[in-house]
């Protein structure tokens, strides 16, 4: 079990920011582009073509998510109801009445940018519960209290954040652009560290010039293509605003029936929201199904390509952002941990630049986690440069 202000890696933060129906399913016309290429999808999920992603239709006047059934909940893309009895209900009332406005017509575009699972990570000692260096990840994750705990239906995964501030000033935008992306998920490590999926969601944080912010989701499957598979590299829902000191809540949310996965994204502030529907990639070398081991709250840099290229890590500031899994505070309840990882520059490997970093340079990591409050501090030690992996 954590401890509050559990510190696991020495200080580094520079400045403090910001702190604390019964209807039948509507067929989605949605646009997705690639490239210069638009492609129309017009399929219902589940059925002719369950690989393609599917926003949940508005609700109409008037729709009251509380007093609502558990089909219409579910029906109109809204994250499960909890037991009105338990300690998460009174967080998922806030999360759904937040909600008040769907995006219109909301929009996909897909990219070739990969939000997979940790890398190069290895334990660190002198950690309470398990420490793990990683290449590209830092933040917190919990293991199943049993192989594939988190495959019960309707598990699901939440992250309230408030955007971070991006520092523009600090990169060498040759090497560009610079990717602080926060997000919360299934699967990213595994028992054995041995994850070949990841069912996620959340939003990039872009720096060279002006900053910017995009929502984005994704299910990325070992040896999937994000040039021709959909759900397989990042979706950005690029007509979904986002902007420094929003609240963003995102709830990621696994389905024993197809489609399995849920996105569901909201804007405390301004109450847009959106709620989005798809189901795993296949892989053309596996056979990897979502095997539901882990959750996990992370600031990663991203990726893209094959073999895949991390980007520089924006300097994202310090901020934090609280999580809880099927309700449950992270380091309590029967998943085990929470597990931390740092990430940090790698320089033995052949394939960085020598000018990246120092090896074993820290970049990014979880300065505090307070278990009574789900409350994750994250703190960035500096941008780094590209390098394949």
């Amino acid at each position: 079990m954590a401890k509050d202000n559990h510190s696991v890696s020495p200080t580094g933060g520079r400045r403090k920011a910001l702190p604390p129906a019964c209807i039948a399913l509507l067929l989605a016309i949605l646009a997705i582009s690639f490239g210069s290429r638009a492609l129309a999808q017009t399929a219902t999920p589940g059925t002719t073509d369950p690989s393609q992603p599917f926003f949940a239709p508005a609700p109409p006047a008037g729709f009251d998510p509380v007093g609502a059934s558990d089909a219409d909940l579910k029906t109109y893309g809204f994250p499960p109801r909890p037991a009105l009895v338990s300690a998460a209900y009174a967080n998922w009332v806030r999360i759904v009445t937040a909600a008040k406005t769907p995006i219109a017509s909301p929009t996909l575009q897909r990219t070739n940018i990969i939000h997979g699972p940790a890398k190069n990570s290895g334990q660190i000692g002198g950690v309470a519960d398990t420490g793990y260096s990683s290449a590209n990840w830092s933040g917190i994750g919990v293991t199943g209290s049993s192989p594939n705990y988190f495959k019960a239906n309707g598990s699901y995964v939440v992250d309230v954040f408030s955007v971070p501030a991006i520092n523009t000033s600090v990169e060498n935008c040759s090497y560009g652009p610079y990717y602080a992306t926060i997000w919360a998920g299934f699967d990213g490590y595994g028992y054995g560290n041995g994850a070949y999926d990841v069912l996620q969601a959340g939003v990039d944080a872009i720096a060279c010039g002006t900053a910017s912010y995009q929502v984005w989701f994704e299910w990325w499957t070992w040896g999937c293509d994000p040039n021709t598979q959909p759900t397989c590299g990042e979706n950005v829902i690029p007509n979904f605003p986002v902007h420094q000191g929003d609240t963003i809540v995102v709830v990621v949310t696994y389905y024993s029936a197809s489609p399995n996965g849920n996105a569901f994204i909201a804007d405390y502030g301004t109450g847009q929201y959106t709620s989005v529907w798809f189901n795993q990639a296949t892989s053309p070398i596996c056979n990897c199904p979502y095997s539901g081991d882990t959750a996990e709250w992370i600031v990663e840099r991203s990726g893209h390509g094959s073999p895949i290229v991390y980007y520089d890590l924006a300097d994202y500031g310090y901020f934090y952002m609280e999580g809880t899994y099927n309700g449950i505070l992270p380091g309590s309840g029967p998943a085990s941990g929470p597990d931390y990882f740092t990430m940090i520059c790698m320089t033995q490997y052949p394939w960085i630049p020598s000018n990246a970093c120092a090896n074993g340079t820290t970049l990014s990591y979880v300065s505090s986690y307070n278990p009574t409050a789900g409350q994750i501090v994250f703190t960035p030690t500096g941008p780094t440069i590209q390098w394949n992996q």
